[in-house]
């Protein structure tokens, strides 16, 4: 089924588009007012701010059409991975998104964006974010998939987005953020909210723990990872010229009154010649009263030391300090660093937890009697929504009064939601799978293994007769190791960095020439543009788990790719893997093993501490190592279904993956981990009993 008209026009050459955000629609009337070129909603269930306020299909409408009829573009967001059995409600969003007309929508995961260019090939698509694209080699990539746009990681500099935009020319159109929230890791590669309790960053269900207070095992502690807002309007005119096409303002979660501050500031700085000094004075003073957290370039000016990029000795809540309570409980007294009055928004921060709770300010007391206003400087009792302990902290986040008054008519777009919803046909999305599950015959558990190890020599034991690959990482320097040798019937599988900066793609590209070269052809590809260096190879590649893929169409992108075996999303539960090897068949494989990434940081040094244990609120531990130029954050106790292997086989999963990347090299690992001798009884389930939500 094809539907929709042709949406979305592209940005004129010469002309960047101010891009602003919207989750209320006083943040979308403001962000209008403030003057953006366009505006980006989430779209019903499906973006990666799904805490945010969720938008009916009317007001969708209602908002197109304002939008329209004042020459702005309406984009929305279905920037989040998709579940097997959400994938039929995707394609109805598609359908709905292609009929009202919105002007373009924001993908991250690979299957949602197959299912549009199949059946809605006139919707024009941006690549999210969280596809990682920090090279013009995935960049080239997702335009050869059909992507207009491609919004840039915000781990990249300057120079590196320069670079790519040489690269790709005219191919594409690139987005990058220029202000709001930064995350401590890159973008698509955060599992620490999932790891910690099901609620997955890249669903939109993110419980932000970097920005909670974590402590050293050794001592000392702070906001390791809280990274400090963006603020890139000294840069525009550079970053224009570099290539850039749309200057895109973070937050959805936002007020109207930040909204409307930062689109108005940038406006002025768009609109103004470069380097009009006069002009950016102006500017920052609008943007020091939005109320975000302390800003700077971030990465664009090639910063990548932690101690530059994060405040990791105060708590880094956005808004403006009002105090400390003096008391617990949830009438709280504290004295008033700046004016305050009933109907503000306020944030409490709990800073034993790190936890935050908004909320109206509906009443306050001062001087011993009940008043709607108090100055700075005067001592107040304020009533809270929730206990507080003594000590915990009170921000300021938006003042009252500040929304326009307008209302969405979205009553009026009833009968055409309506109208568009009845043209829409369910059918049946096909996928070419290959077949049903079987389960696979091979070892007493009925799973077929593959090991990953961080060099040739880590085992000091012989492998077993159920390991059928050795996944190793793909040697970048000199002329490559001698190969190695695992045994007759042992394949060696080559894996690809899942980070590689524009200089370090060149490098890995030249070093797969090389090693094709010298009869190699297995490899293992981390992201889906990697495929683009084994074009016309004859190589044999494989999915890892980096991939993203949590649905059947994910996987059929994967395979149209020239994928032959993938594996799963580690982040997925037991009944989405099911469903998803029903579709699919043994071809789709799982991690069995593994002590895995939840930060993956381009953020280094500074305040870090590599090796040393941080405890989290709860006294959860976790390992904090440099690797391959990055940091990362690993949990003490591995991700283990190794005593699940033959449910998985019955479930049909086509192999198991142990990753022993992380570990200390030590005898007889593998034989005591897969006898259940090993350190099983410390270890995770991440989300496969539970839900990933």
């Amino acid at each position: 089924m094809k539907t929709g008209r042709k949406s979305g026009k592209p940005v004129r050459p010469g002309k960047p588009e101010l891009l602003a955000p919207a989750g209320t629609a006083e943040a979308f009337f403001a962000a209008v007012e403030a003057g953006a070129d366009a505006v980006y909603v989430g779209a019903p269930g499906f973006n990666a701010r799904a805490l945010a306020r969720r938008f009916s299909w009317e007001e969708i409408a209602a908002m197109t059409d304002y939008a329209h009829r004042r020459g702005v573009r309406l984009y929305c967001a279905a920037n989040s991975l998709v579940r097997e059995d959400e994938t039929a409600p995707a394609r109805e969003m598609l359908h709905m998104i292609a009929g009202l007309g919105v002007d373009a929508l924001i993908v991250q995961d690979m299957g949602l964006a197959r299912l549009a260019r199949q059946e809605f090939p006139d919707l024009r698509l941006h690549a999210s974010t969280l596809a990682c694209a920090v090279n013009s080699i995935r960049v080239g990539f997702l335009a050869r998939q059909g992507f207009a746009r491609v919004v840039l990681p915000r781990e990249l500099s300057l120079d590196e987005i320069e670079l790519i935009a040489a690269a790709t020319g005219r191919r594409v159109e690139l987005e990058v953020f220029v202000h709001g929230a930064m995350c401590y890791s890159y973008s698509g590669l955060c599992l620490f909210s999932s790891y910690q309790g099901g609620r997955s960053g890249l669903r939109g269900r993110c419980v932000q723990p970097c920005r909670r207070r974590f402590s050293w095992r050794s001592g000392g502690g702070g906001y390791l990872f809280s990274m400090k807002d963006l603020d890139a309007s000294s840069l525009i005119h550079r970053l224009a010229a570099a290539g850039v096409g749309s200057f895109k303002i973070e937050g959805r979660m936002r007020s109207a009154t930040y909204v409307e501050t930062v689109v108005r500031a940038y406006r002025m700085i768009l609109d103004a010649p470069a380097g009009d000094r006069k002009t950016l004075r102006e500017a920052a003073g609008l943007l020091a009263s939005a109320m975000g957290r302390p800003g700077n370039s971030g990465y664009l000016l090639g910063e990548r030391s932690a101690g530059g990029l994060i405040n990791w000795r105060s708590s880094g809540n956005t808004g403006i300090p009002l105090g400390r309570t003096m008391n617990s409980g949830r009438n709280v007294r504290l004295r008033l660093k700046t004016g305050i009055a009933a109907g503000d928004r306020l944030r409490l921060h709990r800073e034993k937890s790190g936890e935050r709770t908004s909320f109206t300010l509906r009443s306050l007391r001062c001087g011993g009697r009940e008043t709607a206003e108090a100055p700075g400087g005067s001592e107040v009792v304020l009533p809270l929504p929730v206990a507080a302990a003594a000590g915990d902290s009170l921000y300021l986040v938006d003042r009252r009064g500040r929304g326009s008054g307008k209302k969405l008519a979205a009553g009026r777009f009833a009968r055409k939601v309506e109208k568009v919803a009845r043209a829409f046909s369910p059918g049946r999305t096909e996928t070419r799978s290959r077949g049903r599950a079987r389960r696979s015959p091979v070892g007493k558990n009925g799973l077929p293994l593959w090991v990953r190890l961080s060099r040739p020599d880590f085992l000091k034991e012989p492998l077993p007769k159920q390991v059928s690959k050795v996944v190793l990482p793909l040697p970048v320097s000199g002329r490559g190791p001698r190969l190695p040798r695992f045994g007759r019937g042992v394949d060696v599988v080559w894996s690809l960095p899942v980070v590689m900066d524009e200089e370090r793609s060149m490098r890995v590209a030249e070093a797969v020439r090389l090693m094709l070269d010298r009869g190699q052809r297995h490899f293992m590809i981390a992201h889906p543009g990697q495929s683009a260096m084994f074009a016309g190879s004859g190589a044999v590649l494989y999915g890892d788990y980096t991939l993203n893929v949590l649905n059947s169409q994910a996987f059929a992108a994967m395979r149209d790719s020239g994928v032959q075996m993938c594996l799963a999303a580690v982040e997925t539960d037991s009944e989405n893997l099911a469903q998803l090897v029903r579709a699919t068949g043994p071809a789709v494989g799982m991690v069995v093993y593994a002590r895995v990434p939840l930060f993956t940081s381009r953020a280094v040094d500074g305040h870090l501490r590599y090796g040393r244990t941080f405890l989290s609120p709860k006294r959860e531990s976790f390992e904090l190592r440099r690797f391959e130029g990055m940091t990362v954050a690993l949990p003490e106790e591995p991700f283990s279904l190794l005593d699940r292997r033959r449910e998985l086989a019955d479930m049909g999963v086509g192999f198991g993956l142990v990753d022993l990347r992380f570990h200390r090299s030590r005898r007889n690992i593998l034989a005591a981990l897969l006898s259940g001798r090993g350190s099983l009884r410390r270890r995770s389930r991440f989300n496969f009993d539970a839900a990933l939500v």
